[in-house]
């Protein structure tokens, strides 16, 4: 039917960090099946997405860590990196407030010595082979994105936001925060990969902060179980539980109307 159906992941198709449940994959893969374009856009990385997609789903566009870089057909495109001196001065403060945080390198991970957090935890488990440092002096490879894993309150963001103007933040639901390259979103890297052209209609699916401006620009952007009134708002339609069966019951219902619309046009 040669339309686009764009996914966030967690909170909107992945729950709890499981894998993702065999109806909604099976979901997936007849619309590709039905010449739909499937692609999934999140804010982890490439490490975190193999976590919870199987390798058939793997095969599809990946828009990783907000934006910042994406994965298509195996090749790797960046969007934009974090420069030096503003990552050192972020994690300077951060440190100085003893936030836990991480920064993300793709196949790469820096986590502060001596910081504890469960997320952390389970981070480390994931990139079991990959290398992980410790000091900023042994990073060499890009940053792409700032993950900070616990509440952070408005005085403090406000406080981040001062020290950098090269930096887009997100701050989640749960008050956690992704600052990743200036002038990236899921959105805009879907247009620099030009992956809605010659598609009919977009299709977006999303949660959070970071999925509202593809949800506004999609044709029918889907608020999935969204406490964001923002995002909520802009949505066309709404998905008020993220059961596996009313997800997909969604995703059904939608391409019988796309299918309805092509039938009178």
């Amino acid at each position: 039917m040669d339309n686009l159906f764009v996914f966030d992941l967690d909170g909107t198709i992945i729950m709890n960090n499981e894998k993702i449940n065999p109806l909604i994959c099976q979901a997936l893969r007849e619309l590709h099946k039905n010449g739909e374009k499937v692609v999934f856009a999140t804010s982890r990385s490439l490490r975190g997405v193999k976590e919870v997609l199987p390798v058939q789903l793997l095969k599809f566009p990946l828009i990783l860590c907000n934006g910042a870089f994406a994965v298509v057909n195996s090749k790797l495109f960046s969007a934009g990196v974090i420069p030096k001196g503003e990552y050192e001065r972020i994690v300077y403060f951060l440190n100085k407030k003893r936030i836990p945080f991480y920064l993300e390198m793709g196949n790469e991970l820096f986590i502060p010595t001596g910081v504890e957090h469960d997320f952390l935890t389970l981070l480390k488990q994931e990139a079991e082979g990959e290398k992980i440092v410790h000091e900023l002096s042994e990073i060499k490879s890009s940053v792409y994105k700032i993950g900070i894993v616990q509440s952070v309150g408005a005085d403090e963001l406000k406080k981040i936001e001062d020290i950098s103007g090269k930096i887009e933040i997100y701050q989640h639901t749960d008050k956690t925060v992704d600052i990743i390259p200036l002038n990236c979103s899921k959105w805009k890297m879907l247009q620099e990969l030009k992956l809605s052209q010659n598609r009919k209609k977009v299709i977006a699916f999303g949660n959070d902060t970071n999925d509202i401006e593809m949800i506004k620009h999609a044709d029918i952007g889907v608020a999935v179980c969204s406490s964001n009134k923002e995002l909520s708002d802009e949505a066309v339609m709404k998905v008020l539980d993220n059961t596996p069966d009313s997800l997909v019951k969604q995703i059904e219902d939608i391409c019988k109307y796309l299918r309805e619309l092509e039938m009178r046009e």
